[in-house]
């Protein structure tokens, strides 16, 4: 999955080929490694040998490496978090950023819970198709 673009602070500066040709967001740096690994591009389903692989590897390093260094908002940037740093750096910044405890509210089930915990109620919410939001800052 790609990189939420609201959380880009310049995209206009950003390049198009960082961008995934599906799903339109920014590639995630780690994905961008990881892509091949499926043996099939996701854009034309060309299957890739493994003798194609070793230069896509490296060249998705180089392109990793310069995703990495788009200048992003904190994850919780909603909640009043003015962090703002590369995208190398956002996700250990949003693993300890304060104001992950926000409370974020489901508006189709109504269940209340911390941004930190949200991921965890996606994937059990029984509502398919989930919107969040702010309750309160708790910082």
């Amino acid at each position: 999955m790609g990189f939420d673009i609201q959380r880009i602070a310049k995209i206009e500066s950003v390049p198009g080929e960082h961008f995934c040709p599906v799903c339109q967001l920014l590639i995630n740096p780690n994905e961008a490694l990881q892509s091949i690994t499926t043996m099939a591009c996701p854009y034309d389903g060309y299957l890739v040998t493994e003798t194609d692989a070793m230069p896509l590897v490296e060249s998705n390093k180089v392109l990793a490496d310069t995703i990495g260094k788009t200048v992003v908002y904190c994850l919780y940037q909603n909640s009043g978090c003015t962090w703002l740093g590369s995208l190398s750096a956002s996700s250990l910044h949003d693993l300890r950023c304060a104001f992950g405890n926000s409370l974020v509210m489901c508006t189709r089930c109504g269940v209340k819970t911390s941004h930190l915990q949200w991921q965890e109620h996606v994937e059990v919410c029984p509502v398919r198709f989930l919107i969040y939001i702010y309750v309160k800052n708790t910082v």
